[in-house]
């Protein structure tokens, strides 16, 4: 079982000994997938190497991002994640590859949002009075 740690790192500026202080108490965690710092003030770009040099996926949110809920705004469309095979299979059907499909930053808010990584790809389906129903894929980069 994959396991995601969230920490709420408070008000304090994040320094390279808090840094590595945080990291120092997860090594020994076991099948830890995934990190979200969820940051109330700054992180200096020390703290930020070793965060960097975690063996671990880490993410950082500052927790003004965290406010409002992105995927369940009125504009929003509708977001699946394909698996490994249902990817190959869009792309055999399209005779593509990966990278020819319109892509998504894994900067992207809702990239992050999800914790998706590089090749990923994510099916967008939009449906409004303007476009009606409209899909489409994207490719994380």
């Amino acid at each position: 079982m994959l396991q995601i740690l969230v920490i709420f790192c408070g008000p304090f500026e994040i320094n390279k000994a808090k840094a590595t202080g945080i990291i120092l108490n997860i090594l020994n965690k076991e099948s830890l997938h995934r990190i979200i710092l969820v940051l109330e003030n700054k992180i200096n770009h020390f703290a930020r190497s070793v965060f960097e040099e975690c063996q671990v996926k880490m993410e950082m949110f500052p927790i003004t991002e965290l406010f409002a809920n992105i995927t369940k705004h009125v504009a929003a469309p509708k977001i699946e994640i394909l698996s490994t095979m249902e990817k190959e299979q869009l792309l055999k059907k399209y005779e593509l590859a990966d990278k020819q499909l319109p892509y998504m930053l894994e900067t992207d808010a809702i990239a992050r949002y999800y914790g998706l990584e590089k090749k990923q790809v994510v099916k967008v389906t939009y449906n409004s009075k303007n476009t009606g129903l409209l899909v489409t894929y994207r490719c994380v980069i």
